[in-house]
């Protein structure tokens, strides 16, 4: 299982499943969630659905596994 922490052009910085990247790296599916379901979407690496939007990323700043990140399930 892996995550990917990336810069967005918005901005933010987040930790992204590798799941949600799109295979050329620039783009992240994100999903609709409220902050508490954010964080179990992205734990459990929830299968991205065709109502997120894709948001450009700027930068992948590093790769983890989950042992690394610490987090909750």
């Amino acid at each position: 299982m892996m995550y990917y922490i990336v810069e967005f052009f918005s901005g933010s910085v987040e930790v992204v499943p590798d799941s949600w990247l799109l295979e050329d790296g620039n783009w992240s599916y994100w999903p609709h969630s409220r902050a508490d379901k954010l964080l179990k979407d992205i734990a459990k690496k929830r299968v991205p659905e065709r109502s997120w939007k894709k948001c450009r990323v700027k930068k992948v700043m590093r790769k983890c596994g989950k042992t690394s990140l610490h987090m909750p399930v």
